[in-house]
């Protein structure tokens, strides 16, 4: 399903500086969480996407960060931490030698604070990389613990496991040679076949992020995952699963661009007033059947953690809109104050740019953007890197 469009036609300064603002609120990618809906959207990415976030960007990362430690096991010298961030950093170094940096975690300064290991340490335990569950400054206490060559390490299950190297990574695939004075985010076709084999095995069901790993063809043009060219071969759980996704992220995007609307309002703007009621109403009109139609008992099914307070702000919101008919939701006074409220009750009526408009920064795009689950900020490049190293097979 395709994002609401329309024309503006321009015919003096004023309306070209419209349409300008206009073009740019459109651009706008910024997703923040300002209506407190995250515990649902991240249930749903986890779905679809199992051991991702938003800030992981190359696959790679899930390697290098067990060959790292690997060779921290073996040498038992204590002082794991500074010698973790050193190899990391010395990492950084090496990966900007090579050429390619999209994704590089430090490729602005040298003076990262958060380090992949910190970054990627949960998604490496959601894959299966990571054997033990615990956490990374549990992990650097039983590195720097002189005694752990002779003391059994047991998994989540009690199930002891053997040797030093193999105690916390599962049967990775060796480092390739010069590692890690050399490297490159390039998968090799091994490396793919690993990462496929965990994101499969990661879950009980099938997911879309197995079904990329395993036969997903290279496709940097699909803004949404629902617009991938191979949806109509995934597997039927996966398209079920995708359809609530994208169903979803419709529904709440109309309360994002009202929310803005409301800013706007508070502040006087008349130009992103104007523009983002038409887009509301733009999504008023494309979204009808969806409102209409869509059953969240679906969401519910694969959110049931999500806070109760999140659930009773959507359905809230369908019912408001359903409620209003034909009457334009940016002018109707129960959808208005359903989203104003909520903002309240998330961030309190100091934090609130609608209650206090000109107390917080406003960048004009203030979580406009549809949800897409992790796809353009992680889960595509990522995709990519291992269809790229499956097909030098």
């Amino acid at each position: 399903m395709s994002e609401s469009t329309f024309t503006w036609l321009a015919y003096s300064e004023r309306e070209q500086q419209r349409a300008q603002n206009l073009a740019s609120t459109l651009s706008e990618r910024e997703t923040r969480d300002e209506l407190g809906i995250g515990s649902i959207r991240d249930a749903i990415a986890d779905r679809l996407f199992p051991g991702t976030s938003t800030i992981q960007s190359r696959a790679r990362y899930f390697l290098f960060l067990p060959w790292l430690f690997q060779e921290l096991e073996r040498e038992m010298k204590g002082r794991s931490r500074e010698r973790s961030e050193r190899a990391e950093r010395s990492l950084i170094s090496s990966l900007r030698r090579s050429g390619d940096t999209r994704g590089l975690v430090g490729s602005q300064t040298a003076l990262v604070e958060r380090l992949p290991s910190s970054i990627y340490w949960g998604g490496l335990r959601v894959l299966g990389i990571r054997r033990v569950p615990r956490t990374l400054s549990t992990y650097y206490r039983w590195l720097d613990d002189p005694r752990r060559a002779s003391r059994v390490a047991r998994d989540e299950d009690g199930v002891a496991i053997e040797g030093v190297v193999h105690t916390w990574w599962d049967r990775v695939p060796p480092a390739p040679p010069g590692f890690p004075e050399v490297a490159s985010f390039a998968l090799s076709t091994a490396d793919s076949r690993y990462l496929t084999g965990k994101a499969i095995a990661a879950t009980p069901y099938r997911t879309m992020l197995g079904f990329l790993f395993d036969t997903g063809e290279p496709d940097a043009a699909a803004i949404f995952p629902w617009d991938h060219p191979q949806c109509s071969s995934l597997p039927e759980i996966v398209r079920d699963d995708l359809e609530v996704a994208e169903q979803f992220s419709l529904i709440h995007h109309g309360a994002a661009l009202l929310y803005n609307q409301l800013i706007a309002e508070a502040r006087s703007d008349e130009a992103r007033t104007d523009l983002y009621r038409a887009l509301v109403l733009a999504w008023q009109a494309d979204s009808a059947a969806a409102i209409e139609h869509f059953d969240l008992r679906r969401v519910w099914q694969i959110a049931p953690k999500a806070s109760p307070g999140s659930m009773r702000f959507i359905q809230e919101w369908q019912r408001t809109v359903r409620a209003a008919g034909g009457y334009a939701i940016a002018d109707h006074y129960a959808t208005r104050e359903l989203v104003t409220s909520r903002e309240v009750r998330v961030k309190g009526r100091q934090r609130s740019r609608i209650a206090t408009p000109f107390r917080v920064d406003w960048s004009g795009a203030s979580g406009s953007a549809r949800l897409d689950y992790r796809w353009s900020s992680s889960v595509q490049r990522i995709a990519l890197d291992v269809a790229e190293g499956r097909s030098h097979a």
